[in-house]
């Protein structure tokens, strides 16, 4: 399945160069996903190893959108009429996904009003995974 999904990401960059870059950026999303786990204190069991897999897709995709895009607005960003679009959207593209990554968040929680659990229900809910995952103990 890697070799297939890696064809068709060569095919679609034209390179092998490109896809390596591309590639190369997953391992270091193992920085996050080792920051979060020490954070939550929660373990490194098969469900968070899929959220692994599922975020390295993420990364890759993000990574391809981000090479193509480089593609597109570098080369224009030196012409007289195209060269002010480029920066336009290039400056859009950086702030624009930092400011998402903090404000979308917190508009999700407002807008869905998600409260924050109480102390009982944490606990309830510790007690009801170590059931789930020990249950003859």
């Amino acid at each position: 399945m890697m070799f297939v999904t890696a064809t068709i990401l060569m095919v679609q960059l034209q390179s092998f160069q490109k896809l390596l870059l591309v590639v190369s950026v997953a391992p270091l999303g193992v920085i996050g996903v080792v920051a979060a786990m020490l954070l939550s204190q929660k373990p490194l069991g098969f469900v968070a190893i899929l959220g692994i897999l599922a975020l390295v897709g993420i990364l890759i995709r993000n990574s391809f959108i981000l090479i193509i895009q480089i593609e597109a607005l570098i080369p224009i960003s030196r012409d007289v009429f195209w060269g002010p679009m480029a920066y336009a959207m290039m400056g859009g593209i950086v702030a624009g996904t930092r400011i998402t990554l903090f404000f979308l968040p917190a508009l999700y929680v407002a807008w869905f009003r998600i409260k924050e659990p109480s102390e009982g229900s944490a606990d309830e809910l510790r007690s009801a995974q170590l059931n789930a995952a020990h249950p003859f103990a």
